[in-house]
């Protein structure tokens, strides 16, 4: 039986990072403890762990990186709205915030890599564990296979590159003003070192326009892996 987690937040009501961050520790706890929790958690079957998976954790991964206070105030938008997040600080302007994913495009003719990344936590659920790289593949006998050899630096870092290319385009026709964009690099951090994240994120930055963000943040778990653009 999955531990009951009742999660705190809603939508057009503040809370502190502290409070996200109590959340996030007792999640991990619960998650430690409850298999089909974590298993659920990663694949986001309930719509909370969707919210979480996609906006509320790349907000404390920035939180963390831009070393914000504890008592920094967020509200999470509605659905829909022109930004993800609405961040009080005290003694600064609120800020927006805007909040998309990326991740490794393995096949250029399928840009899709949240499909990718499904079936890799799928398989990691299955399995317990899982290495190599994409795309990974579900096969006639429901089992998820995917390229375990070794691979040269140019394939591993390709792959990479484009997936931050495409998700920057995504946020191209985004036109609200003073608004900051995160980008949160899912996984990148197990796969490459900071000095490569760095010159991934940078080489993004340079091919894809968004003059129309105040600031551009691509991050990822981890001291290093965090790159600012600002105008």
């Amino acid at each position: 039986m999955m531990l009951e987690i009742i999660f705190p937040f809603m939508r057009q009501s503040w809370y502190s990072l502290k409070e996200l961050a109590d959340f996030e520790d007792a999640l991990l706890v619960a998650r430690r403890q409850d298999k089909q929790l974590d298993d659920e958690l990663r694949l986001a079957r309930q719509p909370w762990m969707k919210l979480r998976n996609d906006e509320l954790y790349p907000l404390r991964y920035f939180a963390e990186q831009t070393h914000l206070a504890e008592d920094a105030q967020f509200k999470i938008c509605d659905e829909g709205a022109d930004a993800d997040f609405e961040l009080k600080v005290v003694g600064e302007a609120t800020r927006r915030l805007q909040v998309t994913r990326a991740g490794p495009i393995w096949t250029p003719d399928n840009p899709n890599w949240g499909f990718d990344h499904k079936l890799h936590m799928a398989k990691l659920n299955r399995e317990g564990q899982s290495s190599g790289w994409g795309p990974y593949r579900k096969n006639s006998d429901g089992l998820i296979s995917n390229w375990e050899e070794i691979i040269s630096t140019e394939e591993r870092d390709r792959p990479y590159l484009e997936g931050l290319i495409n998700a920057l385009k995504g946020k191209q026709d985004h036109r609200i003003p003073d608004c900051d964009l995160i980008v949160h690099a899912v996984t990148y951090h197990e796969a490459i070192n900071p000095q490569t994240f760095a010159c991934i994120a940078n080489a993004a930055l340079s091919n894809v326009s968004l003059n129309n963000f105040r600031n551009v943040y691509i991050l990822d778990y981890g001291e290093g892996y965090f790159v600012e653009r600002s105008p």
